[in-house]
């Protein structure tokens, strides 16, 4: 019996974008305002093949949530569980105000969960009807 390729998102939270307009648009009104958003680059010619991100808490300066994309074919590599390692080292030397971060990763997604669990993050919870 072969290896079973790893299952494809049932849904995603966002549009892809298919064209450069677009992609420079996402750039200009998503990534430069945003307070904190990385690249994930991988190989000697740093190629991007994801992005991860921390939000601060408008209500509780303490608090942030962290949320990370990797590129389909990357998936299983190590390369996510690395970045989300890094990033909470990082953010809580940038923003020492910061106690907590958080992510929310889907029920039926066990890998990202495990990442998160990797990086010290702890499950609290289910939300239920997060994302309809």
């Amino acid at each position: 019996m072969g290896k079973r390729p790893p299952r494809r998102p049932l849904r995603s939270t966002r549009h892809p974008i298919t064209t450069r307009s677009e992609a420079l648009a996402h750039i200009r009104d998503v990534i430069l305002p945003h307070p904190w958003y990385r690249a994930i680059c991988i190989g000697d010619n740093k190629r991007a093949v994801g992005s991860i991100s921390v939000d601060p808490c408008e209500s509780e300066k303490c608090r942030a949530s962290m949320g990370c994309r990797l590129a389909y074919e990357y998936w299983g590599k190590g390369i996510a569980a690395r970045a989300v390692e890094a990033v909470v080292k990082e953010i809580f030397e940038e923003w020492p105000q910061l106690m907590r971060v958080e992510a929310v990763a889907d029920v039926e997604n066990v890998a990202s969960q495990r990442v998160l669990e990797k990086a010290g993050l702890m499950r609290e919870g289910v939300l239920r009807r997060y994302i309809l």
